[in-house]
């Protein structure tokens, strides 16, 4: 059985920026260490926005882009987002324990190792 031509491209775009999500991140990780702090704030925002945002033709994704921002862009939609975010981060590095090591955390998750000899938060 074959997915239709309209999946097999949407399945390709939302690949496609993926992909290009993670080398930002990389190139801008490279630069600055804490950039790997706001990507992981902000990576569901990107999740959503490439799930809903359409691009077929102009007025559609100018359409879908006004509801996403009018759905997941409010103050009552950041919060929920952003904390969790913010607690995957304390859990999952030691961010509040050890500050200093989060720049080594960073060039692991990135897998860009002279991160770590950048100055910690």
């Amino acid at each position: 059985m074959e997915l239709p031509a309209v999946l097999c491209i949407h399945v390709q775009r939302f690949t496609q920026m993926q992909q290009s999500f993670q080398h930002y991140v990389r190139e801008q990780t490279a630069r600055n260490f804490k950039f790997w702090i706001f990507s992981v704030i902000i990576r569901p925002l990107f999740e959503s926005f490439n799930n809903t945002v359409s691009t077929r033709n102009v007025e559609e994704m100018c359409q879908t882009v006004l509801t996403w921002l009018e759905q997941k862009c409010a103050l009552p939609s950041l919060r929920p987002s952003v904390l969790e975010s913010l607690r995957e981060l304390s859990t999952t590095t030691s961010i509040l324990s050890d500050p200093t090591s989060i720049s080594k955390a960073a060039a692991e998750v990135v897998g860009e190792p002279s991160l770590s000899i950048q100055r910690p938060l």
